[in-house]
């Protein structure tokens, strides 16, 4: 067994003085047939390589669709939020009401926090 990079696995408890010590770091190929590990107190040392089972690796983030990279570009290429598609009054209207709501609820924070 051979391995390109560090990898977590188990060894075979019947291979272990203490059974409940059996996750490791595989470091890579010791000699003829062994496997250099580490375990979680830091100490080294080499098994068979059958006795070592490298955890399976985690699956990659699946690509997004086409869909979801057009998406993306389209709500990218707009200017701001409302994208032309209310009229100004309305957008200056609900950013007022916003800015009073926000003021509030500060208000409200500081006034609880006595």
């Amino acid at each position: 067994m051979t391995t390109s990079r560090l990898t977590t696995g188990t060894i075979d408890t019947r291979q272990l003085i203490d059974p409940t010590d059996n996750r490791v770091t595989i470091l890579g190929p010791a000699h003829e047939g062994y496997v250099s590990v580490r375990f979680a107190d830091g100490t080294e040392n080499a098994f068979p390589a059958d006795a070592v089972t490298p955890d399976a690796p985690k699956p990659s983030a699946p690509s997004p669709s086409a869909f979801a990279i057009a998406v993306l570009l389209g709500l990218q290429s707009q200017r701001h939020v409302y994208g032309g598609t209310v009229p100004a009054e309305t957008v200056a209207r609900r950013r007022a009401k916003n800015r009073a709501a926000r003021r509030s609820r500060r208000i409200n924070r500081l006034r609880g926090a006595r």
